[in-house]
């Protein structure tokens, strides 16, 4: 997936990529049992960072992290290797791109909770905000706040997370992980997307029904603090071809194309989310 990404970087005119999270299916598994996994997690994580290694100095990439991504094997405790595997340093657009970072996470993970700045063809500046799975209070409160300073307040917002919506485009209240102080989909919005005046669209994955694409999709539109319409769209392929213990998705891609209006978003679902902007001079990067 990441090599087609790279090879169609100029003809898409990629600007940056978005991945919704669960990079790998266990963050601190030694002993994996054959099914559910057949590496461990220094596997899985060398793995994936390989993947998005083929992007570095050719299209910048912001990463979510997902509950897999946490703890044990599922977010059992507040404790990812991100770091180990991924910094701003190894891509330099992301480098050069990056302009805030959040509350770090036990001395670390400091590029879990990060701002880029993005600027468009047409031209408009876009930020994009990726936070946490399911956000600790200390993140959102950052998050608002940085989103308020007056540099911001003419820039349309990304916000890129792992949990979000439901099936049903109903933001998740609730989830049964053992993680603390976290934020799920409908507090994320209640807090933080509703009364921002400039967070125009939220990514997000993590659902998934074995086999079903409808299982693994959500939409909704509401309005912000500034009667704004915010699109909220969820994205995931995971359990698709073979459910849960498949070939992990089929290689679904999806990629959004901002159209020179300034108002009208193209969506192409084709076999992780790719943003790009249509223009009629190429921009350089």
């Amino acid at each position: 997936m990441t090599s087609w990404i790279r090879e169609n970087v100029d003809s898409l005119n990629t600007q940056f990529v978005l991945c919704t999270g669960d990079l790998v299916e266990q963050n601190d598994l030694l002993n994996p049992d054959g099914k559910v996994a057949n590496q461990n997690s220094k596997q899985q994580w060398t793995n994936t960072s390989e993947a998005f290694r083929k992007l570095d100095n050719h299209v910048p990439y912001v990463l979510a992290t997902g509950n897999h991504d946490y703890g044990h094997v599922s977010a059992e405790y507040r404790s990812t290797q991100y770091d180990k595997y991924f910094s701003p340093e190894q891509n330099g657009f992301n480098a050069k791109a990056l302009r805030e970072v959040g509350p770090a996470l036990n001395g670390n993970s400091s590029n879990v909770n990060a701002i880029y700045e993005f600027q468009t063809p047409h031209p408009k500046k876009i930020l994009v905000m990726v936070l946490e799975f399911a956000p600790r209070n200390e993140v959102i409160d950052w998050a608002k706040k940085t989103l308020a300073q007056p540099k911001y307040e003419n820039h349309d917002v990304i916000l890129l997370t792992h949990t979000y919506l439901d099936k049903n485009s109903n933001h998740i209240k609730t989830e049964g992980y053992k993680i603390g102080d976290s934020n799920y989909g409908a507090a994320v919005f209640e807090k933080l997307v509703k009364p921002s005046k400039n967070i125009r669209m939220v990514f997000s994955g993590h659902i998934g029904e074995p086999d079903k694409f409808d299982g693994h999709l959500g939409f909704r539109q509401d309005k912000n603090a500034a009667g704004k319409t915010v699109t909220q769209m969820t994205f995931n392929a995971q359990a698709m071809g073979g459910g849960w213990f498949g070939n992990g998705g089929d290689g679904w891609l999806r990629y959004l194309e901002f159209l020179p209006d300034g108002k009208t978003v193209k969506v192409k679902t084709f076999f992780t989310i790719i943003c790009h902007f249509t223009s009629n001079t190429k921009p350089s990067i």
